[in-house]
């Protein structure tokens, strides 16, 4: 009898050998109306997804993309780019509805214009928004913080009384160890 040998080249699935290697972050610019957003891009963690969001944007999958679910009409987008040191004293100021620290007038003693985030809404001429001023109607008059520490004082009420909850359920767990444990050491003096 002659023994037999058959090779075969082994299959392997494309995205394995396409997506193992990947080590790096992807970054992608969407340029809208109203400003560019740019997005940094887990490839290292999720490479698929992000070679298919990649993908997408080249070949101009998402061009005319209406946004949604975005508070208001034409806002500027730069309150929505992901938080940096940068940006955060804006985006505060946007969410809370304030302006400055104590209030509009601090921007003009720092010889700072009024940040766009100052003012609820802006009118746009010739495809341009206009100028957030102490003077606008849509202004936010109130400081930043006074705003933020009667929200920390919230968030200390609600984190106190959470705390005070597994305090009492802590309590009530030793108290009933407590009363199994003599049950226990009373019943196997009896027998």
């Amino acid at each position: 009898m002659v023994p037999e040998t058959v090779h075969e080249a082994a299959i392997i699935c494309e995205d394995d050998v396409k997506y193992e290697r990947v080590k790096k972050k992807g970054y992608v610019r969407l340029v809208t109306n109203l400003g560019q957003l740019n997005f940094e891009l887990y490839c290292d963690v999720t490479p698929k997804a992000c070679d298919n969001f990649i993908k997408h944007c080249l070949s101009g999958y998402y061009n005319g993309t209406k946004f949604h679910r975005m508070k208001g009409k034409k806002k500027n987008l730069n309150t929505y780019i992901v938080v940096s040191k940068s940006n955060l004293n804006h985006l505060q100021q946007f969410s809370l509805q304030c302006c400055g620290i104590y209030g509009v007038g601090d921007w003009a003693a720092n010889g700072q214009p009024i940040p766009s985030t100052c003012c609820a809404g802006r009118e746009i001429l010739d495809n341009k928004p206009t100028e957030c001023t102490a003077d606008s109607p849509s202004i936010h008059k109130n400081g930043c913080l006074d705003l933020i520490l009667s929200h920390m004082k919230e968030l200390a009420l609600v984190l106190g009384g959470v705390g005070i909850g597994i305090a009492f359920v802590q309590l009530l767990g030793v108290i009933f160890a407590c009363c199994l444990a003599r049950s226990i050491r009373s019943q196997y003096e009896t027998v």
